[in-house]
């Protein structure tokens, strides 16, 4: 786990350490107990105990680099969010390798922060833009006899409308593309200022996205195309 991983690095004086931490979903409030009965299975860690890793791995004079595995980014924008700014802090003590086969829009979003991004030759940056979708329930309830009564305060109380309507209301897709503006705002920010390019650089190359890993390198958002052997050593 991240903390033995740590451990072990305070534990090597004299010995130059790379802490090698493994980013999987779910990364939720709490650890993911393993399933049973399978073999080589482990607890899935915290996002607060990988928070915690970095923050420690970051200040241990012990341990020189940390080589960032992503292999999922966190579910939902603000934990995502809270893991870029750690791995920014990181990176601004020791290096930060990131190193993932594909990235989506979150995974990107966290990896940004680190001092190199990698991914292998045939990999490739998944960014197309931010997306929400709303489903209805109104048809499905109908047809066993339900009928919701819903007492709605205010003209944007839009939560009980999943029930009530077939379709998204003008008041309801207001919020959502407000809220879509700042998140695709934030984690335009951050990728340009982890990859030191400009907000509206960073637009335009993702309106022009997906972008296979040779691309991303020649465009600058990838600094290498290398398998995982060599980011290994």
């Amino acid at each position: 786990g991240v903390r033995r991983l740590v451990a072990s690095g305070m534990m090597s004086r004299g010995r130059p350490v790379w802490l090698r931490l493994r980013l999987a979903p779910p990364l939720g409030e709490t650890r993911t107990p393993a399933l049973p009965f399978v073999p080589g299975a482990h607890p899935s860690p915290s996002l607060l105990e990988v928070l915690t890793t970095l923050d420690v791995a970051a200040r241990d004079p012990d341990v020189t680099g940390i080589l960032q595995r992503m292999e999922g980014a966190p579910a939902g924008v603000a934990r995502a969010l809270s893991l870029r700014r750690a791995v920014e802090a990181a990176a601004a003590r020791k290096p930060v390798l990131a190193y993932g086969e594909s990235y989506s829009a979150a995974d990107y979003l966290v990896a940004s922060g680190a001092s190199e991004v990698w991914a292998p030759p045939a990999g490739a940056i998944r960014m197309v833009g931010l997306r929400l979708d709303a489903f209805f329930l109104h048809d499905l309830l109908g047809k066993i006899g339900a009928r919701p009564e819903v007492l709605r305060v205010g003209s944007h109380k839009t939560a009980a409308e999943m029930l009530t309507r077939q379709g998204m209301s003008p008041e309801q897709r207001e919020q959502l593309e407000a809220l879509m503006d700042d998140w695709y705002g934030a984690w335009v920010d951050a990728v340009a200022r982890g990859r030191d390019r400009s907000p509206d650089a960073v637009r335009e190359w993702i309106d022009r996205g997906p972008h296979a890993a040779p691309r991303a390198q020649e465009d600058g958002y990838l600094d290498a195309c290398r398998y995982p052997d060599e980011a290994q050593d």
